[in-house]
């Protein structure tokens, strides 16, 4: 199997802040649809970042009025950021806007596979041919691409793997100072021009 590993149940990351930005509806929508192909014994949802407040309960309530009690589980903020990305077998990026998510860097080094929107900015760019990018903003999209990951532990892994590798070459500390340093010295290069 070329390294994958093929866990019951897998686990659909999820994270920061809960907000409608984060797309929080989306990935309920999609974790729902997913979990009633697949079945629940298949499928749990972990959302990292997990806030108390009034926008948190919402994300509670949601959970509850969909039948995922059980099925999604919350972390709050503070607790082992890095241990609980290490448990994802995928990660679904969600938001309705997000111009760089550090998540999606984080899901990407640590092998998990990313799914995301491309109308949604960042998370795409980052992901490049390295992830599955949907092309509309669409749970039900969100939900055949999780179906397929979690039926094929093979292109888990491969996926994973390329965005591991994507993260650690494109978007490394080295790599991002040249870019900085590239455009700083268009910038100066072109002011210079005026």
């Amino acid at each position: 199997m070329s390294g994958a590993i093929d866990r019951t149940p897998l686990i659909v990351g999820g994270a920061g802040n809960p907000s409608w930005t984060k797309g929080i509806d989306l990935w309920l929508l999609a974790a729902r649809e997913a979990v009633d192909r697949l079945g629940v014994d298949r499928l749990r949802f972990l959302w990292v970042g997990y806030r108390d407040n009034q926008v948190g309960l919402q994300f509670r309530s949601m959970i509850s009025r969909l039948g995922l009690d059980g099925v999604v589980e919350l972390v709050p903020t503070a607790d082992r950021i890095h241990h609980h990305f290490a448990r994802f077998d995928m990660f679904a990026m969600t938001s309705w806007e997000d111009s760089f998510p550090l998540v999606v860097l984080e899901a990407m080094a640590m092998g998990a596979p990313v799914i995301c929107f491309a109308p949604t900015g960042g998370p795409a760019e980052e992901v490049g041919g390295a992830g599955i990018v949907i092309p509309e903003i669409s749970p039900h999209r969100m939900a055949d691409a999780i179906v397929d990951l979690a039926q094929s532990p093979e292109k888990r892994w491969a996926i994973g793997s390329a965005g591991a590798e994507r993260a650690r070459k494109e978007f490394s500390r080295a790599a991002s100072v040249a870019a900085l340093v590239k455009v700083f010295d268009a910038a100066i290069t072109s002011g210079r021009r005026s």
